[in-house]
């Protein structure tokens, strides 16, 4: 069984502007998304969850302070990675 995931939240769509709506910040039937996918792991069995931010990083930090009620029984691990405005995936290696 799988118990450990990785949601990649640091990145910047070319069309952004800075203003908009972060994308696991979208609200979903009025809740976030990342918080609708931190529950939805949590049914499945995950119970380790590293959320790795950078872009507007803080906004996502904000967003999962307190989540233990959206995902209960999922550890939250937030990474930093400062390394977000090059191109998609080179960032992570």
């Amino acid at each position: 069984m799988i118990t450990r995931a990785i949601i990649l939240a640091a990145g910047r769509l070319p069309e952004d502007n800075g203003h908009g709506t972060l994308r696991p910040l979208v609200l979903v039937d009025g809740e976030p998304l990342i918080h609708r996918t931190l529950r939805t792991l949590g049914s499945l069995g995950v119970t380790d969850v590293t959320v790795v931010v950078g872009y507007r990083g803080d906004e996502i930090r904000t967003a999962l302070a307190g989540c233990e009620y959206c995902a209960p029984g999922v550890s939250i691990r937030i990474l930093d990675n400062p390394q977000w405005r090059l191109t998609s995936g080179i960032s992570l290696l």
